[in-house]
């Protein structure tokens, strides 16, 4: 059987470009807010380190978003980076209410969508679905916050080489992984439309809240996002005081272990056996 082509891979940006650089110019800011001077403000060494956070950030989020593609590629489905104009400003704000500790590093979305109406393949032994389903959406949403996670395990496994460049290399990556994976926007309204009932449901419409990665990530799969966030969170607290390869193992072990109780516990109901209703279910 003739094996079926799939679709090249897409890494010019095209009309995206802006966007990404614009986002990349503010995190770099961000990124470099408090290395403007050692003990008193220097524009000199400021904008040195600017520049090189610059070119850090660029790497990630560059990184990131042909990780999109790459896998996006398999599942015969496109990526387009969005640029959230709330989020551009959510980063300069906490940046400065924070002194430079915390970067809201996810100032955009990715946007996926099918390149076929009926995708090729779906009735051929092995074939995928017809369709371009949540749980595909998921795989290629979590690909880009794994891919940063990456990056930070070998900025630490590298640190000595450089450890400027790597420390700002490793608070990179994990920013851009954990703000890509947190569900804030979905996340937020819903526990709180119970408190807030019309003033959530206002402001969900009124400002068109987007889809970040841990949406498409969380609704297309819930273990799938349970344990890569709980994961991704044992490995922020392990690599900023282990090596590598121990906060790689342990991670791992933490996670599996936390996850699985609380399948086990809050999922499933524990030793009865019991099951949650349609109805309870906690994101609804």
């Amino acid at each position: 059987m003739k094996k079926l082509k799939k679709p090249k891979i897409e890494y010019k940006f095209g009309n995206e470009l802006f966007e990404i650089i614009l986002a990349v110019l503010v995190l770099g800011f961000c990124f470099s807010f408090r290395d403007w001077g050692y003990e008193l403000f220097d524009i000199g060494i400021g904008l040195y380190n600017l520049f090189k956070s610059i070119i850090i950030v660029g790497f990630s989020v560059g990184v990131h978003e042909v990780a999109h593609r790459w896998l996006a590629k398999k599942y015969f489905a496109k990526v387009r980076y969005k640029l959230w104009k709330t989020g551009i400003f959510a980063a300069l704000i906490l940046v400065f209410l924070t002194n430079g500790y915390i970067v809201f590093a996810a100032p955009g979305v990715v946007a996926i969508s099918t390149i076929y109406l009926f995708r090729p393949g779906a009735a051929l032994p092995g074939g995928y679905p017809k369709h371009l389903g949540p749980f595909d959406r998921a795989k290629i949403a979590l690909i880009g916050p794994m891919s940063n996670l990456a990056l930070a395990f070998f900025a630490k496994g590298f640190f000595e080489f450089s450890p400027w460049l790597m420390n700002k290399l490793l608070f990179v990556n994990l920013s851009l992984a954990f703000f890509n994976m947190f569900p804030f926007f979905i996340l937020f309204p819903v526990l709180f439309s119970k408190i807030f009932p019309h003033k959530i449901r206002r402001f969900t419409y009124k400002h068109d809240i987007p889809y970040l990665e841990g949406e498409h990530i969380l609704f297309g799969s819930l273990i799938m996002w349970g344990f890569s966030f709980i994961f991704l969170c044992f490995s922020i607290g392990f690599l900023m005081f282990l090596n590598v390869g121990l906060a790689l193992i342990l991670s791992i072990i933490s996670a599996s272990i936390l996850f699985l109780f609380y399948w086990y516990y809050i999922q499933i109901g524990g030793p009865k056996g019991f099951k949650p209703s349609p109805d309870s279910i906690w994101w609804k």
